[in-house]
């Protein structure tokens, strides 16, 4: 079973202080815990979801000091290895943490969701990030539709940007 609080904590450690990361982190995973409980996971699923949003831009740091950025396609492209290194290092079951590695490799393309807890990861990041942005209701309607599938992920979207 996955220690969750274990790879907060060393996901926070890893940040090196990044306060902006841990900020983003913190809220992914808000987000991802709602979804997951909300939607009655099964504990393991839940546990996943939780751990992916702790871990989905684990390769920022690296993206910054390689690229001088952090797009979307130098993320996916980082981000695996070093997901699945740092989680088998937090004592993550070999299996559990290849799944979650495929999904923090491919975070940022939607249309390859095929899990709840791969679902629950691209909604929780979208809504943090639309409201890191200062996104309007409308960009934001327009920007999930046909992203958004759990009714939990769609009632935290509508609650904090009602349609217009």
């Amino acid at each position: 079973m996955i220690d969750v609080n274990q790879v907060y904590l060393k996901m926070i450690a890893f940040s090196a202080g990044n306060f902006h990361d841990i900020s983003h982190l913190n809220g992914v995973h808000a987000f991802a815990r709602l979804i997951a409980r909300g939607e009655g996971f099964e504990e393991a699923v839940a546990r996943r979801a939780e751990a992916a949003a702790i871990v989905h831009d684990i390769s920022c740091p690296v993206c910054r000091a390689k690229y001088g950025d952090t797009r979307w396609n130098h993320q996916e492209a980082e981000g695996g290895p070093l997901a699945l290194e740092f989680l088998r290092d937090a004592g993550v079951d070999e299996d559990e943490a290849r799944q979650i590695a495929y999904i923090v490799a491919h975070h940022h393309t939607w249309k390859l969701a095929a899990t709840p807890e791969f679902q629950t990861l691209i909604e929780a990041d979208f809504l943090q990030n639309a409201g890191e942005q200062g996104l309007g209701s409308d960009e934001v309607h327009k920007a999930a539709d046909g992203m958004f599938k759990t009714k939990t992920g769609k009632a935290i979207l509508d609650s904090i940007w009602p349609a217009e």
